[in-house]
């Protein structure tokens, strides 16, 4: 049998600020990025120490060679998916 499947279409400026003088709000795009499809290994977290400029930080060991972050090619914007 087979299952319906469904669609679904997030706007990124439902989620974040896009003005150009918008202070960065990452947990938000982060919460899009797992909507979209992006994945990260456990113990890859978002950090800041002052709310402005942000990085990945590891909370856990993580062997050498892991992949830590598997991005769809959808969600990457790329000239060659260009339609005209």
């Amino acid at each position: 049998q087979q299952r319906p499947t469904t669609s679904t279409t997030t706007s990124l400026a439902a989620f974040i600020n896009t003005n150009e003088m918008s202070p960065r709000n990452l947990p938000p795009l982060e919460e899009w990025s797992v909507n979209a499809g992006i994945q990260k290994v456990e113990g890859l977290e978002l950090y800041t120490e002052d709310g402005l400029d942000w990085q990945y930080i590891t909370t856990a060991d993580i062997p050498q060679g892991t992949t830590i972050m598997f991005i769809p090619a959808g969600v990457c914007l790329a000239s060659s998916a260009i339609e005209a």
